[in-house]
């Protein structure tokens, strides 16, 4: 719940779990702290996450709180002091007879768009084929093939697509969608749609456009098909929006078994192949589709560009005993992204790009704004920026949690694989620091000589602590 008064807003979240011991209530907002600190416990978690709410809340002259009881749930509350800077933006006036439908999939995208757009004055109804006595409809992609419209008299159709989901930007190219809208839903999308439903500006195109800066501009590979495989969420919607942006053909795979099986399937010119995956990493998915290709199973070699975010040592050189043609470092660029498309499109060798090497004495920032400013430009406006942040935040905690529960562990691969998962994540952020942290547990893990364990492991939950600060700072900007 939400609640404003006396110039202090208060945010409470209350859940019907298991509680937690009243003894137990002061130690929760502690770092690493667990109300069970058994070692038979049933739930995860490192404990970080209340301690970066009790941080935050400081930082912006607040508090939190909790109330439990045990058996019957607890209740968490944040109060910060706010001031009212301006009135809130009055909803857009709805255009024409204000009649919109609704065929989107998902109870909570129905429930959130419905209660805006009702709140906004329009009428709303749920459809589920084609009608057209309706002003605007919000369609889900996979619903759009419910819509054809002969004549001229069609409603608005903007269309509602997941992440990594190309298929609002064919149906906007195509012209059988007005405009798009990204998953998940917010507030101010709705209300930005909104106006301009009002005011006949919709853009009839990418939400996240295709006018962008600099090198991408200069060069696009329209028919060209590429595979983007990554476990990563965060690097797979930034590397598949410069795709779009460059007139590619791009799918998505989690894991190398989906990546082979992709590749035997479609044929693509290219794969982006994440170095370390579930099930079946980069590496392994490679030597497998080499093998089919020297048997002339595959008809032709494709080129495959490793995505890593090792860039020194003797592990840099793995993706081209792997049987990969080049590599891409995290962060991801567009220049880099078009140099690598450019180089494998045209046979030509792609020279292998300078590496900035961390200085331990530099201290530098706890992000690198120029990798912030690079991610901004990529969409042309903040959309695909705040869509990284959101996922960095809701993926990094789990991540964290996995680095923190191999502390003690023996298990010197799960604790490498884990830093590196969580290092790919901050390079792609730019939180140097944070990389170079995980960075380091990484090699002393694969190094198998004694390091101390715990020690690492306690400078990467500092380090990353002062980036989920920033993070939030940015999302809350």
């Amino acid at each position: 719940t939400l609640q404003y008064e006396g110039g202090r807003l208060s945010f409470t979240v209350t859940d019907s779990g298991i509680g937690i011991p009243r003894n137990k209530l002061d130690q929760l907002f502690e770092a690493f702290s667990q109300a069970d600190h058994s070692t038979t416990r049933k739930f995860g978690g490192t404990g970080l996450g209340l301690a970066i709410c009790k941080r935050l809340s400081a930082a912006m002259g607040g508090a939190v709180s909790v109330r439990s009881e045990p058996g019957k749930g607890s209740s968490f509350t944040v109060v910060i002091p706010v001031t009212v800077v301006e009135a809130a933006r009055p909803w857009p006036a709805p255009f024409g007879q204000a009649r919109a439908a609704m065929a989107v999939d998902g109870l909570a995208t129905q429930s959130a768009l419905g209660t805006q757009l009702l709140a906004a004055g329009y009428k709303v109804e749920v459809i589920t084929g084609a009608r057209d006595d309706f002003d605007v409809i919000f369609a889900a992609t996979s619903r759009l093939q419910d819509f054809s419209f002969a004549g001229e008299r069609r409603p608005r159709i903007i269309c509602i697509a997941g992440l990594g989901d190309s298929r609002g930007d064919a149906a906007v190219a195509a012209g059988t969608a007005d405009d798009l809208m990204a998953l998940p839903l917010r507030h101010g999308d709705i209300v930005e749609m909104l106006e301009r439903l009002a005011t006949g500006s919709l853009r009839g195109r990418s939400l996240l456009g295709r006018k962008t800066q600099g090198q991408a501009q200069a060069r696009t590979f329209p028919g060209r098909r590429v595979i983007v495989a990554d476990d990563n969420a965060v690097n797979r919607e930034v590397v598949m929006e410069v795709l779009r942006q460059l007139d590619v053909t791009a799918e998505t795979a989690v894991n190398g078994i989906e990546a082979v099986e992709a590749w035997r399937l479609r044929k693509p010119d290219l794969i982006f192949m994440d170095c370390s995956m579930p099930e079946m990493d980069g590496f392994a998915a490679t030597r497998e589709i080499r093998a089919h290709e020297k048997l002339a199973i595959a008809g032709g070699r494709t080129p495959i560009v490793a995505l890593t975010a090792n860039v020194a040592g003797a592990s840099s050189e793995s993706w081209r005993e792997a049987g990969m043609d080049a590599y891409l470092t995290k962060p991801f660029t567009v220049a880099a992204i078009v140099a690598c498309l450019d180089g494998q499109f045209s046979n030509r060798p792609l020279a292998s790009p300078a590496v900035e090497a961390i200085v331990p004495g530099d201290a530098p920032p706890v992000l690198d704004f120029t990798v912030i400013d690079e991610l901004r430009s990529i969409g042309g406006n903040d959309a695909l920026f705040r869509r990284v942040l959101d996922l960095f935040a809701s993926r990094v905690p789990q991540a964290v949690d996995r680095v923190e529960s191999l502390r003690h562990s023996s298990d010197l691969a799960g604790m490498a694989d884990a830093a590196h998962a969580l290092k790919s994540m901050c390079a792609n952020i730019g939180a140097r620091r944070a990389t170079a942290a995980c960075h380091a547990l990484e090699h002393a893990a694969r190094a198998g000589e004694a390091f101390d364990a715990g020690g690492k492991i306690g400078v990467i939950a500092a380090e990353m602590l002062s980036v989920m600060s920033e993070i939030e700072r940015l999302r809350a900007a």
